[in-house]
């Protein structure tokens, strides 16, 4: 493709708004390409109340784009069809030059008409997707397929053998440069904040899925009875469900202090001074626990703590490690190994020098290789074929 002003349709089964992290992806992801000189129109799916300007506000958006929101008639499954014929039938009426896809039903019915880029953060399980996947994937028109790291590239490999190494491009989650006045956008939780003004804080950010965090974090707490550990983000139900495992416990340790906005993630990130990532070996989105995550994650929780220059503690997991190096931005630790968490916990703790040089390092990392517009770039250069 020539250099002209790429007219983007990205394709997204995500509810918007919503506090799930794949929302926060997918706004960041259009502002970044947005930024970086293409014309973006988001397709969505809505469900709730529906308005640009807070949803542009609440996600911290740089970069305006555009929004085809799109409703469904149907229940349940029936509106997952729905949703892609309606977003295939408006991008064929639009004047685009090519698709980015996250809605892998969508992409199926577009993968004839239209330049595209098909991005997955997780092998198909099923044999409905594998078979989608499979004609998406070897359709003519596919520029790249994106992972979000390389155990999944490896994955997809073997899947599909058709596919050769240079067909998928690998990407990790990113961040947003933190800047100063982010800082104090948005509301901190007040025991966060009255917790930092006397000594150093520990906290985790995020959702409370199943292998998430509070399956390693408990018996921390429980090992840890002289440290506060603060969580900030959950649903009300997940937040309910991990405060009664608490109570059964004896834990009073564990702070919960609910879910916050985007524009709110890097006030709270400020006041918390060593951020623990506790993942289990296993990871799901839900509690159905049918898709296993914990091999190839790419949170992006790791990196709005890299982009705010914390010292990390993260469970050692094959994606972890491909953007941490243990003791130099980071400290990477055994899920089931109390001991060493206690210890790097403590040693952090102690030690502010190591403290700030572990995040200035994480900080450095990030700003060089993993923010949304280098993201963006490269996913322009593949359209371009660079």
């Amino acid at each position: 493709m020539s250099m002209q002003l790429l007219r983007v349709a990205y394709l997204s089964d995500s509810d918007i708004p919503s506090k799930r992290a794949n929302t926060v992806h997918v706004v960041k992801m259009c502002s970044a390409l947005q930024g970086m000189g293409a014309d973006v129109t988001l397709f969505c799916n809505q469900k709730d109340t529906f308005n640009e300007e807070e949803i542009f506000n609440s996600y911290c958006v740089k970069n305006k784009f555009g929004f085809q929101a799109i409703q469904a008639k149907r229940k349940g499954k029936l509106q997952i069809p729905e949703y892609a014929v309606k977003k295939a039938r408006l991008v064929r009426k639009g004047n685009y030059d090519c698709c980015y896809g996250r809605s892998l039903l969508a992409l199926f019915f577009l993968r004839k008409d239209f330049p595209f880029i098909y991005e997955s953060h997780i092998k198909p399980n099923r044999w409905l997707y594998k078979m989608l996947e499979r004609k998406v994937l070897k359709s003519k028109k596919l520029k790249k397929l994106v992972v979000i790291s390389n155990n999944l590239k490896t994955e997809y490999l073997k899947l599909f053998p058709f596919l050769k190494p240079s067909d998928i491009l690998v990407l990790h989650d990113g961040a947003d440069k933190a800047e100063a006045d982010s800082y104090t956008a948005g509301k901190v939780p007040a025991a966060l904040l009255t917790a930092h003004e006397k000594g150093v804080t520990i906290g985790y950010i995020g959702h409370l899925y199943p292998g998430k965090c509070m399956e390693v974090l408990i018996p921390l707490a429980k090992e840890c009875h002289e440290r506060t550990f603060f969580v900030v983000g959950g649903t009300e139900e997940w937040i309910a469900y991990w405060q009664a495992k608490c109570r059964e416990e004896g834990i009073s340790n564990i702070v919960f202090c609910g879910f916050v906005e985007n524009s709110c993630v890097n006030a709270c990130y400020h006041h918390i001074d060593i951020v623990l990532l506790p993942f289990s070996k296993e990871i799901f989105y839900n509690k159905d626990k049918k898709d296993d995550i914990g091999k190839w994650i790419s949170p992006l929780k790791l990196f709005e703590a890299m982009s705010n220059g914390k010292a990390i503690i993260s469970s050692d997991l094959p994606s972890i490690r491909e953007v941490i190096e243990d003791e130099v931005d980071g400290f990477l630790v055994g899920p089931d190994d109390l001991t060493a968490w206690k210890e790097t916990i403590d040693r952090l703790v102690a030690d502010d020098s190591l403290r700030n040089g572990i995040g200035d390092h994480a900080k450095s990392k990030f700003e060089q290789e993993y923010t949304w517009d280098k993201r963006a770039e490269r996913i322009l250069e593949a359209f371009r074929g660079y």
